[in-house]
């Protein structure tokens, strides 16, 4: 998606090395590509947003897809958990939001423009489009509506416009186009932005998981173990066979989670007691802990376990 006076530009330097491998198709994002009975001010300059780039796409969506920032450069990983979401999700409620700690997404040119992520048990709950500033250790982030600013830590998770929808969203965004310019037509600024419809779908119940994400980080990781992820929220669990993983409800899931075996008991003794062993009290940094690991997972890890730390 991209303007029409970039066309030629943009095939010449990109698009050709990709036609090739797959199927290309160029959209142009335009200032008067509205809902019929809309006319845009004959003083506007400013893209519509976001979410008006997905609507000038809406001919060329008909299934799932995936929303990425053209000018940003996400790594390989996030875009095989988009390709995995887009491939295999079938509940057309459900969306796939990546999300990275602003700490790993700040420049040292100023200020960004990011969106803080809320989440409870792996859903996510909201979004809080903010300007970022970078500190000794610490962001401030000022919110783009207007409310009032905010410290929040390094390993707080944000939005990149890295999102996985279904075509019911698709829907939701061409159809909910025109209310959004009834209350904004005139002012200038305004955009149609894919975090806020993201907050409003939040708001109704459609919440998105980390699942896949998990998983595939897993898979890569322990790819020579058996290993079941599971969801509490979503009642999901991803279970792995040492070759693919498969995100099925939990309620078909033949397998006791709520019990630990003595297996898992013996187990968990044993890494409690490695882990122990080569510690080095001298050389313990907390500060840096921290860093690789924050302290909101802690929680989770047998080795941090009231358990553990008994036995120790």
């Amino acid at each position: 998606i991209i303007r029409k006076d970039f066309y030629d530009d943009f095939r010449e330097t990109i698009g050709k090395r990709l036609e090739g491998q797959v199927n290309v198709s160029y959209v142009f994002q335009e200032l008067d590509d509205l809902p019929k009975g809309y006319l845009c001010p004959s003083s506007r300059t400013k893209p519509w947003g976001t979410g008006a780039a997905i609507y000038s796409a809406r001919d060329n969506i008909n299934g799932n897809f995936a929303v990425i920032n053209a000018d940003d450069f996400y790594g390989a990983d996030a875009y095989k958990v988009l390709f995995d979401y887009v491939k295999n999700n079938f509940d057309e409620d459900k969306g796939l939001a990546l999300c990275y700690e602003v700490g790993n997404t700040l420049s040292k040119n100023g200020s960004v423009k990011r969106g803080i992520a809320s989440s409870e048990n792996g859903f996510l709950t909201g979004i809080t489009e903010s300007k970022i500033e970078a500190h000794d250790g610490y962001v401030v982030a000022r919110p783009l509506d207007g409310s009032q600013p905010f410290v929040t830590a390094n390993d707080t998770l944000v939005t990149v416009n890295l999102f996985g929808f279904t075509a019911k969203m698709k829907d939701i965004i061409v159809n909910n186009f025109s209310t959004f310019l009834e209350n904004n037509i005139s002012k200038l600024d305004s955009e149609y932005l894919v975090p806020d419809i993201i907050n409003s779908e939040i708001n109704k119940g459609n919440i998105s998981s980390v699942l896949p994400l998990l998983s595939e980080h897993f898979k890569k990781r322990l790819n020579s173990e058996y290993w079941v992820i599971d969801d509490e929220g979503r009642s999901l669990v991803s279970i792995y066979d040492k070759k693919n993983y498969y995100i099925i409800e939990k309620s078909e899931l033949k397998m006791d989670l709520e019990n630990i075996s003595d297996d898992e008991n013996e187990i968990s003794a044993m890494w409690c007691s490695f882990y122990e062993t080569i510690g080095i009290k001298e050389r313990e940094n907390h500060r840096c802990r921290m860093n690789f690991m924050p302290k909101r997972y802690w929680k989770y890890m047998t080795e941090m376990s009231d358990e553990c730390e008994k036995g120790n």
